[in-house]
């Protein structure tokens, strides 16, 4: 990700309140950025703590004393000065994350997720980002493997592009820098910075994760060049990649008021419904295997698992559509559920029964010649 695309994603993340953990090689701008969205976000201030230089806790808490309250003994922090007053509205900078004490990991993982520490807690607008160089043969900093504490955080590469330097350079310093020498190592980037040991960013999935995405990050609208990094940071890129396709998907379809609850029966009964032959247009417009997929198994299943005693044939109407239907079907579906067909349906369900066989049947004969060829 670029600093552009962070900048716009910030205000994303704040909203929802997510934590950004940005990983990325030194020298890069991860300090100096903060200070440039805390401007653009309306901060009061920025809170930098430089975790690696803390001793302990009681560095970043405070020294603690036991009072006899009301309701018993507690503890209580004497809270360092630095700490956001009540009204204060404050961005916090957890650097160097990955070179804390010990004693440090746990108020970090409460206060990047809660926004709190015991019974502290941070004023309202207060938000928090977090920063650390990746776990590579260039830097030396602790190798965390508690997926718990990594999925308190949205982790971001950061990887600002040689033009966005150079606009920075020129930007922040204008007559004060020299804008040729600029250009010059703009033009050759093998002499702005040595190289540096690639890295790849671990990112799993769980519940709270997947929950706060839909929850607080899809129903903010974002556009689509935007909603798919915020979801890799969240869920990993190949999770992010299915989820934002399948919302792209439902979303296309619902403005153009189609339908999205298409079930098998939908399909046996109304193939030929608006509605129903435009949804089933585009998801195989869009190749989605998946929902087609989904679509053929849960006739099969819910005209071919089910036996009675009752008359159950179908109408005629209904066989056609069942052949119809598979006729859409690719090979590559085509195949599989000809042996689901098999294996599945049973003699005294729908698709069974003999009165449905003639027209199912040689419907099917068609289908294998299809395959075949």
């Amino acid at each position: 990700m670029n600093i552009k695309t962070f900048k716009q994603l910030a205000p994303v993340y704040f909203k929802a309140k997510l934590t950004p953990l940005i990983v990325g090689r030194h020298g890069i701008g991860k300090t100096e950025l903060q200070t440039a969205i805390a401007k653009e976000n309306g901060f009061d201030r920025v809170m930098n703590i430089k975790l690696g230089n803390l001793n302990d806790s009681a560095d970043l808490l405070g020294l603690f004393e036991f009072k006899d309250t009301e309701s018993g003994r507690r503890t209580v922090y004497a809270r360092p000065d630095f700490w956001p007053k009540n009204g204060e509205k404050v961005l916090i900078f957890f650097d160097e994350l990955n070179r804390c004490h010990k004693s440090l990991v746990q108020p970090v993982m409460e206060i990047a997720l809660e926004f709190k520490h015991h019974d502290y807690h941070l004023p309202e607008g207060c938000r928090v980002i977090a920063a650390m160089n990746p776990d590579t043969e260039d830097y030396e900093v602790e190798s965390f493997n508690d997926e718990a504490f990594f999925s308190r955080f949205c982790q971001i590469k950061l990887d600002p592009s040689v033009k966005e330097w150079g606009e920075y350079m020129n930007g922040t310093f204008g007559d004060t820098v020299n804008s040729h020498m600029v250009s010059f190592f703009t033009s050759k980037p093998q002499l702005l910075e040595a190289p540096t040991a690639p890295f790849k960013l671990k990112i799993k999935p769980d519940r709270r994760k997947v929950s706060k995405f839909l929850l607080d990050v899809l129903p903010q609208e974002l556009d689509d060049e935007l909603l798919l990094p915020i979801a890799e940071s969240m869920l990993g890129e190949e999770v992010a990649l299915a989820a934002v396709q399948r919302y792209v998907q439902v979303r296309s379809i619902k403005s153009n008021k189609e339908r999205v609850d298409i079930s098998g029966a939908d399909i046996m009964d109304s193939l030929h419904d608006s509605e129903v032959s435009v949804y089933l247009d585009k998801i195989f417009s869009a190749n989605d295997l998946a929902r087609v997929s989904e679509l053929t198994r849960s006739m099969i299943h819910d005209y071919g698992n089910e036996e009675s005693k009752e008359d159950l044939s179908l109408t005629d109407q209904q066989c056609f559509n069942f052949i119809q239907f598979m006729n859409k079907l690719p090979n590559e579906l085509l195949d599989s559920t000809m042996k689901l067909l098999a294996e599945d349906v049973r003699p005294k369900s729908k698709l069974g029964v003999a009165s449905n066989r003639a027209i199912i049947i040689d419907g099917l004969i068609k289908l294998l010649s299809k395959l075949t060829k």
